[in-house]
């Protein structure tokens, strides 16, 4: 999930994955109440995989990165990744470009790093 600007309309860009393996990408409206784009992604690429293995739910990992990043502006961009170890984390950031991101671990919700260049 990704703040951006679309056709001049602020957007939140979103992947999202079904339990058969589908992806879809998502464009929703910046206050979320529309979809104003859907389509379903030909080629899903492999957070699919790191989806399954997550125990932490987004809303979980986004509340615990919260707490890390007060003050850090507001979330701007949200996906499923590996850290440098190869620990599956929810990557969350604050502030755009110039805030800050926590790492959290998908399996167990521990903050796995903090800060600008986190991840």
């Amino acid at each position: 999930m990704e703040d951006e600007t679309e056709r001049g309309q602020r957007v939140w860009s979103v992947k999202v994955a079904t339990s058969d393996d589908r992806q879809f990408n998502l464009s929703i409206s910046q206050d979320g109440s529309s979809i104003v784009a859907n389509d379903e992604d030909a080629t899903p690429d492999d957070d699919i995989d790191k989806l399954r293995s997550a125990e932490i739910t987004v809303s979980d990992a986004i509340t615990a990165a919260a707490e890390e990043a007060k003050g850090q502006g507001d979330l701007s961009s949200l996906e499923i990744d590996t850290d440098d170890s190869g620990t599956v984390v929810w990557q969350v950031e604050f502030g755009g470009d110039s805030g800050t991101t926590v790492l959290v671990d998908a399996a167990s919700g521990d903050i796995v790093d903090v800060g600008p260049d986190a991840g």
